[in-house]
Formats: structure tokens, C-alpha cells, sequence
């Protein structure tokens, strides 16, 4: 039974570590070559701000599992994402993971439940910030719970700066999963139809990243380091295989506006790198 009032009491903490080879597969799981060295080869490694959603992930069935959050996996849907990171994300780390439900938003038909999970190290120091936001079809009425954001980002409005199609692997959603995102929704055939697909989808976290890599390899050169922040709605889901149009447009001197689409319809959008 989904009780809001329960839920908003949650939290889950666990310790995390990882190194230059949890990098590296995250970086693979989301399309990058062995061409791309400074993704793939721990000489010249940089970690993509995206990956800060791997160190201390709670899978989604741990999540259901929370007191006041039982739900059907096929009624829930990831919808937004955000990710701060506190400078350049190190190779290696180590610390806790301290997840809370940060707001519940009554959608009427539905509500938005967000959970907020910070990374600290062991010696104290805050490495990102990412905030997971999902939404909860036939729970509608429960009223609005915690800090309930109403404000969106900036949609991308004219030509784009970049342009680029992504083709994907149709091994992509099985390699991602390896970074320990294991919804059966991203592998099961059968809750996958039962979810409305015609076969398992890609993680929209997989879709982000690359997304994401794709605009710092066209437009900051490879390098990370001057973004800040990643956030982004999933309009749509990718299928496995299919070939995802990446668009961005500067804004700002500190925001980088970004889209994706499949075949004409948008996949990703409200999507903003923020710079330092």
C-alpha cells in the first residue's frame, strides 16, 4: 500500500567504493569506444559526471520495498533525474550512501516521489549530490509531501550548437546493468509488455550518460571538469539498438541546453548541463 506519510520517514545508508575498473564499465555501459580513451583507458581516465549515479545505487527493487512505498514495478516509471557533482569526481573512492525521500508532488492521477542521495567519503567530503524522481501511476490524491519543486529547466528553442547521432547497442540495456541498475524491466520481456513495451527499454540512466557524453565530447572537448550539474525528464523510452540524435545549444556562459530523439520523437528533454 502506498502511504505518503510513512514514506516521507525512509531512508536507506550503505557504505560505497569503487575504482578506475567500476569507471571504465560505467563509461562502456553507455556507448563509449575503445577509441575513446580518455573514457576507457585508466592512463588517461576522466569520470563523467553521470557516474554519480553508480557509487551507492539503490536498486529500485530495494526501493519498493521501503515501509509505505508497496507498489507494482509496472506501475512506476523513472521520470526525472538530477546529478550535482562537488568538483571532478576522483577515479576512486570510497564512504556512505545516505538516500531520503526528499518530496512526494500529488499528480491527481499519480504522484512524483523523489529521492535524494548523497555520497560523502570517508574523510567527509561531499563527491555529488543525485536526485531520482519517479512517478507512480493510479496513486493520485495523496497530497503533496516534503519540498515539492515546481520550477523546470529551460527547453532547448532554435538551431543547436551540436548535432550527432548515437547509434546504440542492442546489447546496451544487458551491459548497462552491470553497474548495479537491475530493474527486471531493463532484461524481462514479460514485465516489459506488461509495462506497455514491445521488449525490454534502456535505462533512462544509460540514456543520460550518454547523452551526456556525447555533448562534453562535442562541446568542452572531453573534459568533465567544468560541469557542475546534469539533469534532464525522460519524454520517451530508447530500445536497444535504436540510434539516438543528440542536440545542444549554449545559453549561457553556465548552461549547455540538451535534447535527444529517436525517429523524429524526443526521448530526453528539459536536459541542462550547468557549468562552473
Amino acid at each position: 500500500m502506498f502511504e505518503p506519510d510513512v514514506l516521507m520517514d525512509a531512508q536507506i545508508e550503505r557504505p560505497f567504493a569503487y575504482d578506475d575498473h567500476a569507471v571504465r564499465l560505467y563509461h562502456l555501459g553507455i556507448g563509449a569506444k575503445a577509441t575513446d580513451l580518455h573514457w576507457v583507458w585508466e592512463e588517461r581516465l576522466r569520470v563523467l559526471p553521470t557516474f554519480a549515479v553508480v557509487p551507492g545505487f539503490v536498486p529500485i527493487e530495494d526501493c519498493v520495498q521501503l515501509p509505505g512505498f508497496g507498489i507494482d514495478l509496472a506501475a512506476l516509471v523513472h521520470e526525472r533525474q538530477a546529478i550535482w557533482v562537488h568538483g571532478s569526481l576522483p577515479t576512486r573512492a570510497a564512504g556512505v550512501a545516505r538516500m531520503r525521500v526528499r518530496a512526494i508532488e500529488d499528480r491527481r492521477v499519480g504522484a512524483s516521489v523523489t529521492f535524494a542521495n548523497t555520497l560523502t567519503t570517508d574523510d567527509g567530503r561531499t563527491l555529488a549530490t543525485t536526485e531520482m524522481t519517479t512517478f507512480i501511476n493510479g496513486v493520485g490524491g495523496c497530497g503533496n509531501h516534503g519540498d515539492v519543486q515546481k520550477a523546470r529547466p529551460a527547453r532547448m528553442r532554435g538551431d543547436a550548437d551540436l548535432r550527432v547521432e548515437v547509434p546504440t547497442s542492442p546489447d546496451m540495456a544487458a551491459l548497462y546493468r552491470l553497474n548495479g541498475d537491475t530493474n527486471p524491466l531493463h532484461i524481462d520481456p514479460d514485465l516489459a509488455h506488461r509495462a506497455g513495451f514491445e521488449r525490454p527499454i534502456l535505462h533512462g540512466l544509460a540514456s543520460l550518460g550518454l547523452v551526456t557524453r556525447t555533448v562534453v565530447d562535442g562541446l568542452l572537448d572531453g573534459d568533465p571538469a567544468p560541469v557542475s550539474g546534469v539533469q534532464c525528464r525522460f519524454a520517451n523510452p530508447v530500445l536497444p539498438g535504436q540510434t539516438v540524435t543528440v542536440e545542444a545549444q549554449h545559453a549561457d556562459d553556465n548552461q549547455i541546453l540538451m535534447r535527444a530523439l529517436v525517429d523524429g520523437q524526443t526521448v530526453l528533454k528539459e536536459a541542462v548541463l550547468t557549468l562552473v
